[in-house]
């Protein structure tokens, strides 16, 4: 099997500047999966960059319809060729075929889609444009696209749903009338290939500008800062790992554009004293169950879990280790994963908190980890604030000891940004009422989402999510990345009409 083609202005091109290439790995295995794939550079990048130009100018006045045809025509094709795509993820992810990729993310992925055209087509004051009219003065205002292309960088831990050429960041992007250049994981090419063949499919279909959507696997680094630069780049949305997103966002502010960056996060729990004296046995099958679920891969996983007393995080230690034992060591995406959680946990344990459960590198084949619990007291959590807040990406987690409600509270004020946070209070009793205000209080500056009563790894496609948060949980508090039609006003500029006269306005200013 030769090169994969890269997607440029409407075809599958060859590469005019391949640097190196690269395979997919099983992490099942960890063996080479068929099929190679470009690393490109900048003579590759720039023709991108010009068909992404030019299909902004046409877009900018295209009928919006045909931008709702096309998200509709593309979430049509993806479920006709859903048995390649998910049997594709599932290779190159281990997710599982049925039950998560097949079962859960395509159908969120092509939902995703559907509900970006239903957002194109409202145009009402409560849409995604947010039309504004005053008329006594004749001043009109709205969103509108930004005028150039929008770089998407995709992560690896959802091929579907958050893939650079499908996810939520495409659908929004699209939605407001920006072409895509979509950055694919190297993780998962050969997903995002038959994703971006569906796109492409669509576009033609539909009559879409041909640049309007492109695709490549790789690049350099400093050749995708050359990109964020060019003219013809307007904005970046970039979902992944916190050193990364910060060299991009430093380019992006660099160079004046907006960058909308998802990076890490911990997602503390805090559970109430009389909550856990009511249930924690279930408590804890809760939240183990939630640090394992998709190999601890999940964005709004629940690392931190705090408890007031000594006695209490012991037995919730004992609980969670026993609802670890016997399950299989979990399945990782990548062999870099299994290296920095195992260098992550190593490093909690140099800065002073115990292994309680897991920690030892697995002997069963491919990238694998054993589920993974620490414990930190109070203090230290709160005197080493940058060594205990390490995001461990993976199945792996840590409990905080505090001596009492005090202790909490003053650990709590340590805490970064994040994309969730959550309060159990399940059977909880009158006198935890005030705590619970208290901590609740303290938590909500500090997350997009507050929680009470749920684990965090759910994150429903609606309207009114959420998904953001203080920095560095993303680069600022101010957007959502997953729910519409909010998530689209990202790639917007905000626009004026002042005095124009109603024949030259957009329609829904008239």
């Amino acid at each position: 099997m030769g090169c994969s083609p890269i997607l440029i202005d409407g075809t599958w091109a060859e590469p005019e500047s391949t640097t190196a290439r690269f395979r997919a790995h099983d992490p099942a295995t960890g063996e080479a999966l068929p099929g190679e794939f470009p690393e490109i550079s900048w003579p590759d990048l720039e023709r991108m960059a010009r068909a992404a130009q030019g299909a902004a100018r046409e877009l900018a006045s295209i009928d919006t319809e045909r931008i709702a045809v096309f998200l509709e025509r593309y979430a049509d094709l993806i479920e006709e060729r859903a048995d390649a795509i998910v049997a594709a993820a599932d290779r190159e992810t281990a997710l599982g075929a049925e039950v998560r990729l097949a079962g859960i993310e395509l159908p969120r992925t092509t939902g995703q889609l559907r509900q970006g055209a239903a957002a194109v087509r409202d145009r009402s004051a409560g849409g995604w444009s947010m039309p504004s009219i005053d008329a006594e003065v004749n001043i009109r205002s709205r969103y509108e696209p930004l005028g150039g292309a929008v770089l998407v960088i995709g992560p690896n831990n959802f091929p579907l749903a958050f893939n650079a050429i499908s996810g939520g960041d495409f659908v929004a992007a699209i939605a407001a009338g920006n072409p895509v250049i979509a950055k694919g994981h190297p993780a998962h090419p050969e997903t995002t290939r038959l994703l971006a063949d569906a796109a492409r499919d669509a576009v033609e279909e539909v009559g879409l500008p041909s640049g309007t959507v492109q695709c490549f696997y790789h690049a350099p680094p400093e050749d995708i800062a050359r990109l964020i630069a060019h003219p013809a780049l307007a904005a970046v949305g970039f979902t992944g790992g916190r050193s990364s997103g910060l060299a991009i966002k430093q380019v992006t502010d660099a160079v004046g554009k907006p960058g909308y960056f998802e990076l890490s996060s911990l997602n503390p729990v805090v559970l109430l004293p009389s909550s856990a004296s009511a249930d924690l046995d279930g408590f804890a099958t809760g939240w183990s169950t939630s640090i394992l679920m998709g190999s601890g891969q999940f964005c709004t996983k629940p690392g931190l879990c705090f408890v007031i007393g000594q006695e209490v995080a012991e037995e919730l230690a004992e609980a969670v280790a026993r609802s670890f034992d016997g399950k299989p060591d979990s399945i990782l995406l990548t062999g870099g994963l299994v290296d920095s959680i195992d260098h992550g946990v190593q490093a909690l344990q140099d800065a002073g908190a115990m292994l309680m459960a897991g920690g030892a590198t697995s002997l069963e084949p491919g990238f694998r980890y054993p589920g993974t619990l620490l414990m930190t007291n109070g203090r230290t959590f709160r005197e080493m604030p940058d060594s205990m807040q390490r995001e461990l990406f993976g199945p792996a987690a840590m409990i905080v000891a505090c001596d009492s409600e005090e202790d909490l509270l003053a650990a709590l004020r340590t805490l970064e940004g994040q994309l969730t946070a959550c309060v159990w209070s399940a059977g909880a009793s009158d006198e935890d009422h005030a705590l619970h205000d208290r901590v609740q209080g303290t938590l909500r500056p500090i997350c997009g989402r507050l929680l009470e009563n749920k684990m965090p790894t759910g994150v429903a496609v609606v309207p009114s999510m959420v998904h953001g948060g203080p920095y560095p949980a993303t680069g600022h508090p101010g957007f959502t990345s997953v729910g519409l039609p909010a998530s689209i006003r990202r790639f917007a500029a905000l626009r004026c009409y002042d005095g124009i006269s109603p024949a030259r306005l957009p329609s829904n200013l008239v």
